[in-house]
């Protein structure tokens, strides 16, 4: 019985493929596709805009510059100490700092920072070798 429906099934979709008309393309489908595939490519999909603008970079360049000029008119290059020997800045670090004075940390706590400091080290090296054979 199943045998005789597919039998009817099938004749029916024969009979309805035959009585479809074909579809055919037009002449200058080919022509058309193309422009639409050459009009899509030359839209930018992405366009790079720095984070920081030109006047941002100029401006923090111009006062690094004038901080370095400041410094050198200030404290010259004519010393026997250097210049960065008489800027003081204890009294900024002092509050900072501070606190550990009096501090002290058990070895468990050494080794185990040791330990996995090493092993980090040993993961990123196998990570790169892995990458390196993998994606390039």
């Amino acid at each position: 019985m199943d045998k005789e429906k597919d039998k009817k099934w099938e004749e029916l979709v024969d009979q309805l493929m035959n009585e479809a008309p074909l579809e055919q393309p037009s002449v200058d489908f080919t022509k058309n596709l193309m422009q639409k595939i050459e009009a899509e490519t030359a839209q930018p999909i992405f366009e790079y805009q720095p984070i920081l603008s030109r006047t941002t970079l100029v401006s923090i360049g111009v006062s690094f510059l004038a901080l370095v000029v400041f410094l050198i008119s200030k404290f010259g290059f004519n010393s026997n100490e250097g210049w960065f020997a008489k800027l003081n800045f204890n009294a900024a670090f002092d509050n900072v700092w501070g606190g550990f004075e009096h501090y002290t940390s058990s070895k468990v706590l050494l080794y185990s920072v040791l330990l996995f400091g090493l092993l980090f080290f040993a993961q990123v090296t196998r990570l790169k070798k892995y990458f390196d054979k993998t994606h390039f």
